[in-house]
């Protein structure tokens, strides 16, 4: 029963995540990738759709802060470590930071997503690659904080200090409504508008309801992530159980039941189309748009996999990157975002920030170097 107690909203955090990332895979056939959206726009190959992500889990990071009293209040639960955000000034902290998000920028880059777009889309999809590469960061990242932990107890927060109460105020189911009002939004705009004409607006509305999500789940506070790494030990904390159970598990029926079916028939019509003759032609592409994404806007299901499964050095040296730099501090890219943009004016998280963005960069221009 306790830990059922402590799976409550990260439960419903997880059921946000998987809202977001199967809608925005069903409605625009795109995977909802954190990193992926970031580092495409360091490269300068401008993308709306990754620019609209980027902003949404940002400014639905600024939506919380703005109702943070309130939320907290009615769902017993912070949201975000304020120490850490608010009350990093000393520069060994600072400097575990800046370390984080140059491994998590540098993994991310280098291995091709982070928990978002393999962990929870990429083993929901089956993706080999996705697969193998949480196998790896996953690992790594407990292996990394079991080991450094000793070291910097007095620096970072830690998971005994979590209180889980279950929340009884009547306004809870208000503040959860506040909170998935970006997806309310989104289908309210899907149901009496063309997917073109807000199809930016859509995409940064399931970025908020990501960063929802991630408030709800746990994945925020970096005390929460690194609780969760202390298997075995008493003050484990279960709660991203939630994201698993709720987002992953979700994810996975929704593409078996909807998305799949429609994937591998989409496939079998593109190489039909690619050999048919111009008497046929017309036929088969009007179904072969029946199989598309949902949205009239996206014809293509970008799914990584259709075009790479190999399993190679740099996946997995990227992920074990990424594994470290997750271990180290607790934050991974989305979370990053959402801390941004209730924190603004954090040096901690600014830290962590430039750090991604130099890593990111760098490794960026290596790679196109060796091309």
């Amino acid at each position: 029963m306790e830990i059922l107690q402590k799976l409550e909203l990260p439960l419903i955090g997880g059921a946000f995540l998987a809202a977001a990332s199967s809608s925005l895979l069903y409605d625009y056939g795109r995977v909802l990738g954190c990193s992926g959206a970031i580092h495409s726009l360091l490269s300068g190959t401008y993308q709306s759709n990754k620019l609209a992500l980027v902003l949404g889990l940002t400014f639905g990071g600024s939506g919380i802060r703005i109702g943070l009293p309130f939320l907290e209040k009615s769902l017993s639960r912070s949201f975000f470590d304020t120490s850490v955000l608010l009350h990093a000034n000393h520069w060994q902290v600072l400097s575990i930071l800046g370390l984080s998000g140059l491994l998590v920028g540098a993994g991310s880059k280098i291995g091709s997503g982070c928990t978002s777009g393999h962990m929870l889309c990429g083993m929901a999809r089956g993706s080999k690659r996705s697969w193998a590469a949480t196998m790896v960061f996953f690992p790594v990242a407990i292996l990394t904080h079991r080991i450094i932990k000793p070291f910097l107890y007095a620096l970072l927060p830690q998971s005994h200090s979590i209180n889980h109460v279950a929340f009884e105020s009547k306004l809870a189911p208000l503040a959860i409504f506040l909170l998935g009002s970006p997806y309310l939004l989104y289908h309210l705009l899907k149901l009496t508008a063309s997917s073109k004409r807000f199809e930016f607006l859509r995409t940064a509305l399931l970025g908020a309801t990501f960063a929802s999500g991630l408030a709800l789940s746990g994945m925020t506070r970096p005390s929460v992530v690194l609780g969760f790494f202390d298997f075995f030990l008493p003050f484990w904390d279960p709660s991203l159980l939630g994201v698993a159970l709720a987002g992953l598990g979700t994810n996975i029926l929704v593409y078996l039941a909807v998305v799949k079916p429609k994937v591998i028939k989409w496939n079998r019509l593109k190489e039909e189309i690619s050999k048919a003759d111009d008497l046929t032609i017309e036929g088969l592409r009007q179904s072969f748009l029946v199989h598309a994404p949902n949205s009239c806007v996206q014809s293509e299901w970008q799914l990584p996999e259709l075009s790479n499964t190999t399993i190679d050095r740099k996946l997995i040296l990227g992920s074990a990157l990424f594994g470290m730099g997750w271990g180290l501090a607790g934050i991974c890219p989305g979370p990053g975002l959402v801390s941004l943009g209730a924190y603004p004016l954090s040096l901690g998280i600014w830290s962590w920030i430039a750090g991604f963005l130099v890593a990111g960069k760098l490794a960026s221009v290596e790679s196109r170097l060796r091309m």
